[in-house]
């Protein structure tokens, strides 16, 4: 358990980190969720999140671990931006591209009406 008077004292991050790592990693503690390993360790949800978006906390070590969607804010734990946001904002980006050729087709398809003809 770690605690808080280091947190308190302003050791090192890389030094909290260590204990943490070396405390989620005995027996079943690696299958800890967010507020698991707050109330065993002490530390605060915002080094956990850094950890997560880092990717000091492997998602594949630490599945339960996880840090909220830039987005939406659902705990996510491979990104920055959950699947489900990632999936969404790539479906939009398809969708402009579609859309900017299908305009770009209809500007080339359509007569340019200010346009005039002389015949000499």
């Amino acid at each position: 358990m770690i605690s808080n008077s280091k947190i308190q004292l302003g050791v090192k991050e890389e030094d909290i980190f260590s204990d943490v790592i070396h405390f989620l990693l005995r027996k079943n503690h690696r299958l800890f969720s967010n507020d698991q390993l707050i109330e065993k360790t002490g530390i605060s949800s915002d080094l956990i999140f850094k950890w997560v978006k880092s990717g000091k906390l492997n998602p594949s070590l630490f599945p339960n671990l996880g840090a909220p969607c830039e987005k939406c804010g659902n705990l996510t734990n491979h990104s920055k931006i959950c699947r489900e946001c990632t999936q969404s904002i790539t479906h939009t980006l398809k969708q402009e591209e579609k859309d900017r050729i299908w305009f770009d087709k209809i500007q080339k398809k359509a007569p340019k009406a200010n346009s005039y003809r002389y015949k000499l």
